[in-house]
């Protein structure tokens, strides 16, 4: 592994996020995960090739910090998102390790 990757992942969560779902809401919504696309290739990242968690916010919200490297060009995406379940589920990008806003 050279020092540049494991720099990018330094403090990042190793867990598979799998293991974090389904997240239940208070409201009684659940969040079963997403697919997700590469940030370099636009290729398909399932939940199961991601590690991370979900932690939980007050008023039907959570923040998911997630990683994954992508399977057609190896590139190692992060997501952070803030959801929200306030009627119809809502997720809002957040900056990132690595990704310009």
């Amino acid at each position: 592994m050279n020092t540049e990757a494991s720099g990018q992942t330094e403090g990042m969560p190793t867990t598979p996020l799998s293991d974090s779902l389904p997240h239940h809401f208070d409201n009684g919504a659940i969040f079963h995960g997403f697919t997700a696309q590469c940030d370099a290739c636009a290729g398909p990242i399932g939940v199961d090739q991601m590690t991370g968690s979900v932690h939980p916010l007050p008023g039907n919200r959570c923040i998911l910090i997630a990683q994954a490297y992508c399977l057609r060009c190896g590139h190692l995406c992060h997501y952070h998102y803030l959801l929200e379940a306030d009627g119809e589920m809502a997720a809002t990008r957040l900056g990132s390790p690595g990704r310009a806003n």
